[in-house]
């Protein structure tokens, strides 16, 4: 983290590029790290340590600018969503003990103490794709929709186009 000089802020390290494919995504680790670090009346991790837990989205919001360029909790989540992370319902309909407005995430990679996992879990890039990358992907992967990073029955379906005779090549008449 970065000290700001102007008004003695602490704000979040400028970002780098990742050099060694083995080392993990730095949202995660910041996220790690901040979850790691988090007050207990704000946030943390789960009793397990299989899930992480947001106890006060407003305060959890402004720890962000500490990790992170921003304190958008709404974009935080939306790079959970890329890396595969799940949130958990608290509404009393799973976990009954938790207060409704608690935020749970889950990833099976991500847990207390597993910091060396974080390097398992890849961004999704289906999320990225035109309707017409997805095509040609298809055309050219027998695997595709299977594939490892796009989840079964979220790909293009593809139907072959129906058998026509050729158009006549002029009008004969009537």
């Amino acid at each position: 983290m970065a000290e700001d000089s102007n008004n003695g802020s602490v704000r979040a390290a400028p970002r780098r590029a990742r050099k060694d494919p083995n080392e993990a995504p730095v949202f995660l680790q910041k996220t790690f790290q901040m979850v790691d670090t988090c007050p207990d009346d704000i946030g943390g991790w789960s009793e397990n340590g299989d899930t992480f837990i947001v106890k006060d989205m407003e305060a959890f919001a402004n720890l962000l600018p500490k990790f992170f360029k921003h304190k958008n909790f709404r974009s935080f989540v939306r790079q959970l969503n890329f890396y595969g992370f799940r949130k958990l319902r608290t509404d009393g309909a799973l976990i009954s003990e938790r207060p409704a407005h608690w935020w749970e995430f889950r990833h099976e990679k991500f847990m207390k103490g597993k910091v060396e996992w974080l390097t398992q879990i890849k961004r999704a890039n289906h999320y990225e794709q035109s309707p017409s990358d997805q095509v040609r992907r298809a055309a050219v992967d027998p695997t595709f929709p299977s594939s490892p990073t796009t989840p079964p029955g979220r790909g293009p379906t593809l139907v072959a186009p129906s058998p026509r005779p050729p158009p006549p090549l002029f009008n004969s008449p009537p």
